[in-house]
């Protein structure tokens, strides 16, 4: 947590549960259980203003088509945003500077943004504004300057199994890096890979330093 160091959460890849320890690690306690019919948790952001508040996901079999996608306060589910976003999330991006704006990569689908702490959902992938229907792992803002995104991208065609529908418009743009200047209303190519980048880290120092796996 930013406001208090020792409070860290931890999302349960065995089990639909989201643990919190108080004292930077040494221990740990269940703070959330999604319970059935979901497999595991898949992403939590904590609220840079409040360590008792978090946006956590989890999935559903099969295949996390289907997903939990809540707002968690002191253990207790305050808020269900699961009905809003088509897919299960994989990535949970608070702003830091303006904690209503949070970001969310999902199954498939691509990337969404709200402004307004998750009660309304504007898709920004596949508009024609630089960043294309390619599968979007992790998104990440900018901690000096919180118009500037990044999203790595898995690009080429899923298989069947993998789609949520017939009629469902395949995968198309490239593997990489995108970067957006202007909260994500446009976007460009900045690093091009052979296959997918998964995950991308901002030097906290340095941001013109980036992390890319």
């Amino acid at each position: 947590s930013k406001s208090n160091p020792n409070i860290i959460y931890a999302c349960d890849r065995t089990q639909p549960k989201i643990h919190r320890s108080n004292d930077a690690g040494n221990t740990w306690f269940t703070y959330y259980d999604f319970g059935s019919p979901y497999m595991l948790a898949s992403a939590v952001a904590i609220d840079p203003n409040d360590p008792d508040l978090i946006y956590a996901s989890a999935f559903a079999p099969p295949m996390a088509h289907r997903g939990a996608f809540l707002k968690i306060k002191n253990g207790q589910k305050i808020a269900d945003m699961s009905s809003l976003l088509p897919r299960s999330v994989l990535e949970i991006e608070i702003d830091e500077k303006d904690p209503k704006t949070v970001y969310v990569s999902t199954h498939v689908y691509g990337v969404f943004k709200s402004t307004n702490a998750g009660a309304t959902w504007n898709r920004l992938d596949d508009r024609g504004t630089g960043l294309p229907r390619t599968g979007i792992y992790d998104i990440d803002v900018d901690p000096f300057d919180n118009k500037i995104l990044y999203a790595t991208a898995l690009s080429g065609p899923l298989p069947d199994y993998m789609l949520p529908s017939e009629g469902f418009a395949n995968l198309e743009g490239k593997a990489g890096v995108y970067k957006s200047l202007d909260g994500g209303e446009n976007w460009a190519l900045i690093l091009e890979t052979r296959s997918e980048a998964r995950g991308i880290d901002i030097d906290s120092t340095d941001n013109n330093n980036l992390y890319v796996a």
